[in-house]
């Protein structure tokens, strides 16, 4: 649906101009993580077109024939949670 894809993309643009980080990253190489779902039907079965969405708070760079990388500026991650390695690289 054409109304997910904007909602989607505007996701993608906020995320890129807001993450820690990412102002110093070509925007083509960042990227969003999102699962999204049309349910056509409410609770009592009527029709009631809308999404639900769950899209990662951040954005992943992508590295050039090593997947991806969490962008920049998750080093405050590392700080808050030590025992979780956010240099960990994702291949698709």
């Amino acid at each position: 649906m054409l109304a997910l894809r904007i909602f989607l993309r505007v996701i993608e643009q906020t995320l890129q101009a807001h993450c820690p980080g990412a102002d110093h990253t070509d925007k083509a190489n960042l990227h969003i993580g999102a699962v999204a779902f049309i349910h056509r039907f409410g609770s009592s079965l009527n029709e009631h077109v809308h999404f639900h969405v769950c899209a990662v708070d951040g954005v992943f760079e992508e590295v050039a024939g090593d997947g991806v990388d969490v962008a920049p500026g998750w080093d405050e991650a590392a700080q808050v949670a030590p025992d979780i390695d956010v240099d960990q690289r994702v291949s698709w």
